[in-house]
């Protein structure tokens, strides 16, 4: 009996240290996993739906009914992109993104393939939470037609229908096309690299570039 005694207390002590073990595997788990929530079991389409906001301003509106998003940059630039709510995936400047939804109700957007580097745009490890806005308006890119004028003299000339623009500066004069990939950036003109529409609150306009002729100038409609 004594011996019987002994075998079943030390089956207790194993039994007890099996689930300590596991308890702390599971805590160790959670921790890997930096607070996420995971995908498994969710409906993408309703848990997405709305509008969301980063740290630093930027907003993203989901539009579940056409596996679309809207996304205005926290200085105003606006573009239009498209997301799988099936698979969790938003496309952004040609790249897919994972959206990780974390346990906090936030979600993380994480970049497949290679490392994105200075030359190029990402939101790799930008994090949203839930924004009471309830819409991001676009606007009509008609809006944009006609010859804009900054406060140096430098002009620009924008026809949306042809893709087409003009600018005149001091440096010269040049003309070029327009282009919008609807991969989330918004459109832009092929100048010194990209020179990005940015259409202000107040109507005028400005760019986010790196063209001299461009950046730091507000143009209003002549």
């Amino acid at each position: 009996m004594e011996l019987l005694r002994k075998i079943i207390g030390n089956a207790g002590k194993r039994n007890t240290i099996i689930k300590l073990m596991l308890v702390a595997f599971a805590v160790l788990t959670v921790a890997g996993c930096g607070g996420r929530a995971g995908n498994a079991d969710v409906d993408m389409s309703k848990a997405l739906a709305g509008v969301w906001v980063d740290d630093a301003g930027d907003l993203i509106h989901f539009l579940p009914g056409e596996s679309a998003y809207v996304l205005k940059t926290a200085n105003g630039r606006i573009g239009r992109g498209s997301y799988t709510p099936s698979e969790g995936h938003l496309y952004f400047n040609r790249f897919i993104y994972d959206i990780e939804m974390q346990l906090d109700g936030s979600f993380e957007l994480r970049r497949n393939g290679s490392p994105a580097d200075d030359s190029e745009e990402s939101m790799d490890g930008f994090v949203f939470a839930t924004s009471p806005l309830t819409d991001v308006p676009e606007y009509d890119t008609s809006l944009l037609n006609g010859t804009w004028v900054s406060e140096s003299g430098t002009t620009v000339t924008i026809d949306t229908e042809i893709m087409e623009y003009g600018v005149h500066s001091e440096s010269g004069t040049g003309s070029g096309t327009m282009s919008n990939y609807d991969d989330g950036r918004g459109l832009y003109l092929f100048t010194d690299g990209e020179s990005f529409v940015i259409l202000n609150e107040d109507g005028t306009l400005s760019f986010e570039t790196n063209d001299e002729d461009l950046a730091g100038e507000i143009f209003r409609q002549d």
